[in-house]
């Protein structure tokens, strides 16, 4: 799931208009990166503005935040790189130290600020400590981060951004017990339907757009990730696609909410759609598939029981109608027989990767088909090639 700490891209103000203009415009290029799946685009943005403003906190937690969005896309990129990881950490430390003098100010505006910073860097921490299963630390850093968003509101009620880490804790920690043992249930409690609410809140009324787009990216990987409630997520992903209709992310999880809705059709055609893109942006095929593949599904990636339906769904493409872009069924065939390898249908799988052999090369299908000829794709074996 994307994590709620994305949304310290958001933009505050800075004590010159100029300066937050600045922080606006890297924010808003960062964002746009960050949701193309450009990675390393949106920390060049983000590292720009903090080059320029080494004093101000929001730029540390910008970082941290693109740091574990791409945690959440690529599950253990962040862990798996000491460097990105110190780098994470140290912005969390820089970000807390900037603000701290913040919360002693006489400006109940500046408190505000400072409330929500730490709050959220608190929120960070929490769940950078879930990835190493801390689950008690976890807790207790997102609940004094959600006790600071709320003195954030009291100090200035219309800062609706707030409610992402609010409603992300309430909504968590109603589902966390069921993950820690009937135990945590005397210590832990949450209420999930208000935490959604709250994430709307700030999805339709936060001031900033970037926080808002947040909001709404946490409530689709609710809706469609752990709910299953495909009517409000398909309705949230459409909303997001709206401000960011390049976003192969967003179209991706359109594709999957559609074809698990039960409308086929209307995912074809996402898919088609989305494909024609790859011409003009080659790393959909390449190295943005993983980030697509597995930033809804999160520690389900791949999983053979998910697979069933990936089959299903190229073998209908495979038997639609009319002519197909060039290198279509290619991938189709590829991806089928990917997904048989892993469920341990290796005679079909291999049916699937000979007929990309037959097929006009494309990408890099050829190759990865003669690849998984010679020795079977395994769901880890396909995640490393992924992370590649």
């Amino acid at each position: 799931m994307p994590a709620l700490l994305v949304l310290l891209l958001s933009a505050f103000l800075l004590p010159s208009s100029a300066a937050a203009d600045e922080r606006e415009e890297a924010a808003r290029q960062s964002m746009e990166a960050l949701y193309d799946l450009d990675y390393e685009d949106a920390m060049a943005h983000i590292r720009g503005h903090i080059d320029a403003a080494p004093a101000d906190p929001f730029g540390y937690l910008f970082e941290a935040g693109l740091l574990f969005w791409r945690e959440t896309t690529e599950p253990g990129v962040l862990k798996s790189s000491a460097p990105m990881e110190a780098r994470f950490l140290e912005d969390i430390d820089l970000a807390q130290a900037l603000s701290h003098d913040w919360l002693a100010s006489d400006s109940a505006a500046k408190r505000a600020d400072a409330e929500f910073i730490t709050g959220l860097t608190l929120g960070i921490r929490a769940q950078w400590e879930l990835t190493y299963g801390r689950w008690l630390k976890a807790y207790l850093d997102s609940r004094r981060g959600k006790r600071l968003q709320e003195r954030c509101l009291k100090n200035d009620p219309g800062y609706y951004d707030a409610h992402i880490g609010i409603g992300l804790y309430l909504y968590l920690t109603d589902r966390l017990p069921g993950i820690l043992g009937i135990g945590a249930r005397w210590l832990i409690r949450g209420d999930a339907a208000k935490g959604k609410e709250s994430l709307r809140i700030a999805m339709e009324k936060g001031r900033w757009p970037f926080a808002a787009s947040q909001a709404a990216s946490n409530l689709l990987t609710i809706y469609g990730a752990y709910e299953g409630d495909l009517p409000h997520a398909l309705g949230v992903a459409r909303h997001l696609l709206t401000r960011f209709p390049n976003s192969p992310y967003f179209r991706f999880a359109e594709i999957l909410i559609l074809a698990r809705s039960g409308d086929w059709t209307s995912s074809h055609e996402r898919a088609l759609s989305l494909y024609d893109r790859a011409a003009q942006d080659p790393a959909i095929l390449g190295g943005k598939r993983k980030s697509m593949l597995c930033g809804l599904a999160g520690a389900d990636c791949l999983k053979p029981e998910t697979l069933g339906p990936v089959v299903d769904w190229f073998t209908r493409a495979l038997a639609a109608p009319g002519p197909a872009p060039s290198g279509w069924r290619s991938l189709c065939h590829l991806y089928r027989g990917v997904a048989l390898d892993i469920l341990g249908k290796r005679p079909e799988a291999l049916t699937d990767y000979r007929a990309v052999q037959e097929l006009p090369d494309h990408a890099d299908f050829r190759a990865a088909a003669r690849s998984c000829i010679l020795n079977p794709c395994t769901r880890d074996s396909v995640l490393r090639e992924l992370q590649k």
